[in-house]
């Protein structure tokens, strides 16, 4: 269970770490995270579910559908604005939620 979480985790850092770049202007990043938001765009709207999203980074798509869906509803995955990277970075950075322990 420890390994899963620690590679749950990697995930969310990597895409934060991106997407930090693509806020402050480095694009070269933008086809890195783009893929992840056009999914999560897709699920929020019914056109993927949850078999059809990429595996790889399914829990940062379902996070972000799950924090903010109508946003993701919304936003034109294929003209993103700088607004809308601003505001899926301020989604990531607060902190998750944990799972409760089955031990407690």
């Amino acid at each position: 269970m420890l390994y899963s979480r620690t590679l749950e985790d990697s995930k969310f850092d990597y895409f934060k770490s991106f997407l930090s770049y693509v806020v402050l202007g480095d694009l070269s990043y933008e086809k890195l995270v783009r893929p992840i938001i056009k999914d999560a765009h897709d699920l929020s709207t019914g056109e993927k579910n949850f078999y059809s999203i990429n595996r790889n980074t399914f829990p940062v798509i379902v996070y972000l559908v799950e924090q903010d869906k109508s946003f993701f509803e919304k936003i034109n995955p294929d003209n993103l604005t700088q607004s809308n990277y601003q505001h899926i970075l301020k989604l990531v950075s607060h902190q998750r939620e944990i799972a409760p322990s089955h031990f407690a």
